[in-house]
């Protein structure tokens, strides 16, 4: 059974975001969709930049010049993460406040708010917290996250990215203090434990 879920919901997030590369060599893209559907990482990189928040002027004049460039590098690594992707509910939703549900075969599988919040979001996380999830899939409370979040694919990311990433997220981002639905997919697949095999 786990074999069924681990390929399904990892094909998702490999739908759902594009690869750092991709973004990079996107420039010289069409952005319109192609015959079958597909979005081109250019499109993608368009939607990323419009959704993704920068510092407003207010932020910036408080913040030193070497802060600001970090969370201009830290922007950057989210548009090409494509964090908001699964993040933000599409034409709706405050950027990176969760609640976009993935519909998998086994069930729904529902993002989290990722905004500095304390209380719904990641705001409470310490930046080696921050970098178990990106890399590995383990929450601050130590449970397991399904491959939906695409944790493999985020492994390799230089501990300059990350830090960046992590300074953009908790300085720049607005905090959104709204809770998102638990996923809640059947037994066997609610056992997190079993995303250890993965």
């Amino acid at each position: 059974a786990l074999a069924l879920l681990l390929p399904a919901t990892h094909s998702l997030a490999q739908t759902a975001t594009t690869p750092a590369p991709a973004v990079a060599a996107s420039a010289a893209a069409a952005t319109a969709p192609t015959a079958d559907g597909v979005t081109p990482p250019a499109a993608l990189s368009a939607q990323a930049r419009a959704i993704v928040p920068a510092l407003s002027a207010e932020q910036s004049a408080q913040l030193p010049p070497e802060t600001q460039q970090l969370i201009a590098k830290g922007r950057m690594v989210a548009i090409a993460a494509d964090c908001a992707a699964c993040h933000t509910v599409p034409g709706q939703g405050k950027p990176f406040a969760g609640g976009y549900v993935l519909g998998t075969p086994l069930g729904s599988i529902v993002a989290t708010n990722i905004t500095p919040s304390r209380q719904h979001g990641i705001g409470d996380y310490s930046e080696q917290e921050f970098s178990r999830a990106v890399r590995d899939g383990v929450r601050k409370d130590g449970r397991q996250l399904y491959p939906a979040m695409p944790y493999d694919a985020y492994a390799g990311i230089t501990d300059e990215d990350l830090h960046a990433l992590y300074t953009y997220m908790l300085q720049a981002v607005p905090a959104v203090d709204a809770p998102t639905p638990e996923t809640q997919l059947p037994f066997p697949f609610n056992q997190r434990w079993s995303m250890l095999v993965w």
